[in-house]
């Protein structure tokens, strides 16, 4: 997260009260105008939202660089409740993949987006494919999602759908746009 956020970490972001009813879709209409940080230079911007009983998290970024760096090394969002910069509590979702070795293949790399392999899509085609290896990408990250300790240790892995009023998550991709939601309950 400081890597994807290092442009605002020099601000302060606050949470603001919802106001209704927050979607863990991965479509955020409730989000759009409400940021608490936008940059259009770095392609992301950031929302928190909160309620009684939960916090709510954005994060939308439309910079593929980034995309891929969420869904292939994953995304933690650390809490400290002092406010502080300590690492107390950690949602890790997605979570970071495990690629295959390949031959041929750079490390890490999926198939779909290695260079030099393919010709050239047609231009009407080209972006639909584009796209094509992070939506294979977004499929598997969606599953679970792990609660962190201190020093990084691994407390518990979740389903990351609504599992009964407990932390939840979701991500997807939709017109170019990665949109990644996380409710976290406050007590």
């Amino acid at each position: 997260a400081a890597a994807l956020l290092a442009g605002c970490m020099e601000h302060t972001l606050e949470s603001s009260w919802a106001g209704g009813a927050i979607a863990l879709d991965g479509k955020a209409p409730e989000w759009a105008g409400r940021e608490a940080y936008y940059s259009e230079e770095e392609g992301f911007k950031v929302g928190f939202f909160n309620d009684a009983d939960y916090l709510y998290i954005y994060l939308a970024t439309w910079n593929r660089q980034k995309q891929s760096q969420v869904l292939m090394n994953g995304f933690t969002v650390w809490i400290d409740g002092k406010g502080k910069k300590r690492q107390i509590l950690g949602v890790n979702y997605p979570m970071k993949r495990q690629m295959p070795d390949s031959t041929g293949m750079a490390a890490g790399m999926p198939s779909g987006m290695r260079t030099g392999r393919r010709p050239a899509p047609s231009p009407d085609l080209a972006g639909e494919q584009s796209q094509a290896p992070l939506l294979r990408m977004l499929e598997e990250a969606r599953g679970e999602m792990a609660i962190l300790g201190p020093g990084n240790e691994p407390l518990a892995a979740l389903s990351a759908a609504d599992g009964g009023g407990g932390a939840a998550a979701m991500i997807d991709i939709a017109h170019r746009t990665l949109a990644y939601e996380l409710r976290i309950p406050l007590a």
